[in-house]
């Protein structure tokens, strides 16, 4: 918890569950900033100094799929 002094970089991976990345979803986005601004998710997010964590989003597809 709180925030750290220098810049922490975190290595991302999102896996499929019952819906199948890239098939099922769209666009995957990170945002350090409590999601003022939101960039391409990579395989790591560079946490900047005087941040407390980030978020990330995943769009889903409408296919008519049920899922789950």
């Amino acid at each position: 918890s709180g925030t750290s002094t220098t810049a922490t970089t975190v290595n991302v991976t999102p896996s499929s569950g019952t819906a199948v990345l890239g098939t099922d979803t769209g666009v995957q986005q990170v945002s350090t900033d409590g999601g003022v601004t939101w960039n391409t998710l990579g395989s790591s997010v560079v946490v900047p100094a005087g941040a407390n964590g980030f978020q990330v989003r995943i769009a889903t597809t409408n296919d008519g799929v049920v899922e789950g």
